[in-house]
């Protein structure tokens, strides 16, 4: 009987998850995923960038990002606007072969808006056939808020949102405020990552007491005109001698 040919062991492939490294150990991002590479190193930039200098009325959900691919972002609306008061959670959406492809915005309450479908999707040209990789979440999120506050009248999703904006605005704008009192009224405290909270906040030297009673504030200006006054009086008697 013939021996059987050797076959060398086939090496066991790790099932762990591979370190966190970068913003990871930070406490930013903590998935260990198998992406596309290029698509992670191209979010963890756009992330650090996006809440160091975020576009205005966006700030970070109310969780800790687990998910680079999948996150949370609020807008909050601003004064003058049918939307005022509001704060707008907006689940973002990363494919695998981002930048090549756009991320998906979608709101999470119901807003009453010509561009924005009962799924809450705001359908823009931006987020399909003009997508490049150039822009970035930043630049999308400018674009997104500037049509939530100015609509696309000539691309509508409903037509009859459009046309009530554009020769019936009394009757769109209590119709919105109405919905973004129902549905999006509800405060929402943001969660910042480490390094955004370190980048706004000044040294503990350098920061005032906003909150402090105004009989202390009172209590230091007297001493600090005390102060300046004894070393007034120091330089006259110095001039005299």
């Amino acid at each position: 009987m013939g021996s059987a040919s050797a076959v060398a062991p086939q090496p066991k492939r790790s099932t762990a998850a591979p370190p966190a490294t970068g913003m990871a150990r930070r406490g930013w991002l903590t998935e260990g995923d198998d992406r596309h590479g290029l698509a992670r190193r191209r979010i963890d930039h756009e992330l650090m960038d996006l809440w160091l200098d975020p576009p205005p009325y966006c700030r970070p959900g109310p969780a800790r990002v687990k998910d680079r691919f999948h996150w949370a972002v609020i807008i909050d609306g601003p004064a003058g606007t049918p939307y005022a008061g509001g704060t707008f959670p907006v689940d973002v959406w990363f494919p695998a072969s981002y930048p090549f492809r756009p991320p998906k915005l979608v709101f999470k309450t119901k807003v009453y808006h010509p561009n924005i479908d009962w799924k809450g999707r705001m359908v823009l040209d931006t987020f399909r056939e003009k997508w490049s990789p150039a822009f970035t979440i930043s630049k999308l999120l400018v674009a997104f808020v500037s049509v939530l506050f100015d609509p696309l009248l000539d691309h509508p999703v409903s037509r009859r949102m459009a046309r009530q904006y554009e020769h019936e605005y009394e009757l769109y704008e209590r119709k919105a405020m109405a919905w973004t009192a129902k549905y999006s009224s509800e405060p929402i405290v943001s969660h910042y990552p480490a390094f955004a909270v370190v980048a706004i906040t000044p040294p503990a030297g350098n920061r005032l007491l906003p909150l402090a009673p105004s009989w202390i504030i009172h209590k230091l200006l007297g001493i600090l005109l005390v102060v300046m006054a004894v070393e007034v009086k120091q330089i006259s008697l110095q001039r005299e001698s």
